[in-house]
């Protein structure tokens, strides 16, 4: 389904995104590259790959752990070019989970070629849930 926009900083961008596949600490996105997503050369624009990183793994997070948290780090590698029009597939993982941390990856591919490969930290603001 579409991601459901909402206040906050970079929800409205994103609103085209469309989740394909979603399991326990996955999930697969797809998404058209329209103008607001490019730079100067017509091509997805850095900033939005991070953003995407954010938003994206934070989702990710929350299939396992349903906790509020807060980015602590994030990097991103630009391995290629896509551009306006072009469908993006975007896949997030949760590559583990502590008691404050989470560590998440994310790749985004156009026409079977790798675009951005990023990686996101995030902690944990609240405990885990106890077990009855």
């Amino acid at each position: 389904g579409a991601i459901k926009s909402g206040s906050g900083f970079g929800n409205e961008s994103l609103k085209n995104a469309r989740v394909v596949a979603a399991d326990s600490g996955l999930l697969k996105l797809k998404m058209e590259v329209s103008a607001e997503h490019v730079n100067p050369l017509g091509t997805l624009h850095g900033a939005c790959s991070m953003l995407m990183l954010d938003l994206f793994t934070t989702f990710a997070i929350m299939t396992i752990a349903p906790r509020v948290s807060v980015s602590v780090n994030m990097s991103g590698q630009y391995t290629g070019a896509a551009k306006l029009g072009d469908e993006l597939i975007i896949e997030c993982r949760v590559d583990k989970t502590g008691k404050s941390l989470a560590y998440t990856s994310m790749t985004i591919t156009s026409g079977g070629k790798l675009v951005f490969t990023g990686q996101h930290t995030k902690m944990f603001l609240e405990p885990p849930k106890a077990k009855l």
